[in-house]
Order: structure tokens, then C-alpha cells, then sequence
């Protein structure tokens, strides 16, 4: 029974302490912490039914706890961006990607009709649900069209742009469109990446009017490893918008999720996950301080039990706040970056009080090894 305690405290060790390398917590991982947890809680489950109960709970958390491996940093530019995408991925709905409005432009209508989308536009995908347009109140088009891999969607932008975005191309159209014409016509290509581009545009300016579209190589909006303006991109999208020069700039900046700083708050990359892994951890918390309450009474130690309903309270006081941000990390996650920016001054006393009521609950299961258990021996 003592080595169980001791096991329950490493594991929460491997918990607590987060120590991470480019996003990546490659030094003490959860999941190592969760599987001390199971093998603690077995030696203690032929004693009290608490500990049968969790021993479950801490197995699925293994699982969940893997999701932890990798954290991404976004701001508020970025957590809008990246829930789309989340839907979309889930879904396999493009149309998910359609921002509801682009700086004071509200999106009012969606098409994935194939005749209007290939009007005037050649290179794109067969299926109808690897392409939908969307167009807003200010005139702004905005196409997002979804091929096989990421080199033949590179490969369709540079057709598109040496076709129905060439300068013959824009004044066969400006025939039939009056907004494209325009005696002079401005355009420019380019690209990142050194061997393998890891991001291309193209981009030609008409009277008024601004094409761009641009394609991103990296499959990274999970990737710590990458830079921070290639996250939350797919290789086989390609994005396409019509709209005003004043404008078309702000539109892709707010498409691509960038922002001018690199501030923002920490969101798991698997944030259903993430949201599921708090819950399963404040349970199982609060379990482990109810099951050294129940041992104390089958060995008549007040003392410890009071020690331990003291310390679950503490505990919980703390944990439901923290909750509540796990849930709006899911759901608002752009309420939580406002809460984090305007309470910043809150934030760090927070995070110091909560680590101390872990802490407090890792020396409670200490205290229960050397208190109910003083004379057995550590295999």
C-alpha cells in the first residue's frame, strides 16, 4: 500500500512539472506521469473503493494526456482562424473556412455551384465539395478550392496566374465586368522556402480591384516546428480572393491568421481533448484526496483526514476557475484571450496558488505513505 502512494506522487510529479522544447514536452511527459498513477492506484484498489473507481479515470487519461505533447501559440488574430479549420478538418466542410465577416464586410452568400464558380476561372477541382465561393457586402470574392496534394494545388495557382489572371486574360474580362477595366495592370508572383516552397502568391492589381491568391505548403497548424505564419494552413488548399486594393491586404491577414505581435495564449492543438483532459484531472484530484479520507477512517487518523478535506477544498476553490478557461479555450477562445490580456495581473498569482494546491495534494500523498503505512519497505 505504501509504494502505491509513492508511485500516486511521482506521477503527479510528471504532471506538475512541464518543461517543454519548442512547444514539445519531450522532458517528463504526462502520459509517463498517468501510467505511476495507474500502477499506484492498483496496489491501492484491493482497500478502498476510490481508488478502484479512478484507476479507470487514469487510464483513459494516458491516452487523453498525449494531446499535451504539443501546445501552438496563437493570438487573437490566429484563434478565429484556427477554429475554422477545426470545423472544417471535422467536418470536411470548406465552407467552414468562409470567415462571417471580413473587416466590415459581412458574408452574404455561399455557392459551391459549379457553373458560377468556374465562370471566368479555369484549373479548378471537379468535385463540387472541393470548392466554394463566398461573396460580401463590400464586393469582396473570396474562392477556396481543395485539390489532391499540396503540388497540384501550387501547380494551379501558377496556371491560373498565367491564364485567367494574365493581362490578356483580365481585358477579355473587363468586357463583360466593368470593375477590371483599366488601361494599366500591376501583377507580381513570389514565393518562401529554399529547395521545397513553403508558401507561394500571386497577385494582380486592376483599376481598383486586387486578385491574390495564395497556397501554403506546411501541414502545420499542429507543427511546433514551424514558423509562426505558416500555421493553420493545409498543402492542398488554394485560396483566391477578388476584392478592393484598399482592403484585399487586411482580408488576407485576417484569412491567414497574421497578426504584428507575437503575443497570444497557449491552445492545445487537440483542444476537445484538452477540454476532456482537465475535466478527468479534476476528478481524479479530488478523488484521490477522498480516498486518503476513507483510509483515515478505517485507521482512525483525524488528524491526516482533516488534513486531506482541507487540502480537496483548496484544491477545488482553484480548479473550478480553471475549468471555466478550459472551456472557453474550446468554445470562446478568443473571450479567453481577452481575459488573459486584460487579467494578466491576476493570471500569475492564479497559476502560483493553483500549482501550490497540487503540490500540497503530491505531499498529502506522501504524508499518507509515511503516516498510515510508516514500516513497510519500498520495493
Amino acid at each position: 500500500m505504501r509504494v502505491g502512494f509513492i508511485r500516486i506522487f511521482w506521477g503527479l510529479f510528471f504532471v506538475v512539472l512541464d518543461l517543454r522544447i519548442n512547444s514539445v514536452d519531450l522532458f517528463l511527459p504526462d502520459f509517463v506521469g498517468y501510467i505511476l498513477i495507474v500502477n499506484g492506484l492498483g496496489r491501492l484498489a484491493p482497500y478502498d473503493e476510490w481508488f478502484r473507481r479512478l484507476r479507470p479515470i487514469a487510464m483513459i487519461m494516458i491516452v487523453v494526456s498525449l494531446s499535451d505533447l504539443v501546445e501552438i501559440e496563437v493570438d487573437a488574430n490566429q484563434v478565429p482562424k484556427l477554429r475554422q479549420e477545426w470545423t472544417s478538418m471535422v467536418t470536411g466542410d470548406l465552407g467552414t473556412l468562409l470567415p462571417e465577416e471580413l473587416k466590415h464586410a459581412d458574408l452574404v452568400r455561399i455557392t459551391r455551384d459549379g457553373s458560377a464558380i468556374d465562370a471566368n476561372r479555369t484549373n479548378n477541382p471537379e468535385r463540387e465539395q472541393d470548392k466554394v465561393l463566398g461573396e460580401y457586402s463590400d464586393g469582396t470574392v473570396l474562392l477556396i478550392l481543395r485539390y489532391a496534394s499540396g503540388d497540384e494545388a501550387l501547380e494551379a495557382m501558377e496556371k491560373k496566374g498565367y491564364a485567367e489572371y494574365s493581362n490578356d486574360a483580365i481585358r477579355k474580362r473587363a468586357e463583360t465586368d466593368a470593375s477590371f477595366r483599366s488601361d494599366k495592370l500591376y501583377g507580381r508572383q513570389g514565393s518562401a522556402g529554399s529547395e521545397i516552397k513553403t508558401n507561394a502568391y500571386w497577385t494582380v492589381e486592376v483599376a481598383d480591384r486586387s486578385i491574390q491568391q495564395w497556397w501554403n505548403r506546411g501541414r502545420s497548424w499542429w507543427n511546433p516546428f514551424a514558423g509562426r505564419y505558416q500555421r493553420g494552413f493545409s498543402d492542398r488548399l488554394l485560396y483566391i480572393l477578388e476584392g478592393y486594393r484598399t482592403s484585399a491586404d487586411e482580408y488576407r491577414a485576417l484569412l491567414e491568421g497574421k497578426s504584428e505581435n507575437g503575443s497570444g495564449v497557449k491552445v492545445n492543438a487537440f483542444p476537445t481533448l484538452s477540454t476532456v483532459n482537465a475535466f478527468l484531472e479534476t476528478f481524479l484530484l479530488w478523488g484521490l484526496c477522498s480516498g486518503v479520507m476513507s483510509l483515515c477512517m478505517s485507521f482512525n487518523n483525524y488528524g491526516l483526514m482533516q488534513m486531506a478535506r482541507r487540502r480537496r477544498a483548496f484544491y477545488m476553490v482553484l480548479a473550478v476557475p480553471a475549468l471555466a478557461v478550459s472551456l472557453l479555450s474550446f468554445i470562446a477562445p478568443e473571450i479567453l484571450f481577452k481575459v488573459a490580456r486584460d487579467g494578466v495581473a491576476l493570471l500569475v498569482p492564479y497559476v502560483i496558488l493553483f500549482l501550490l494546491s497540487v503540490v500540497l495534494i503530491m505531499g498529502l500523498m506522501r504524508r499518507a505513505a509515511n503516516t498510515l503505512f510508516p514500516n513497510q519497505p519500498i520495493p
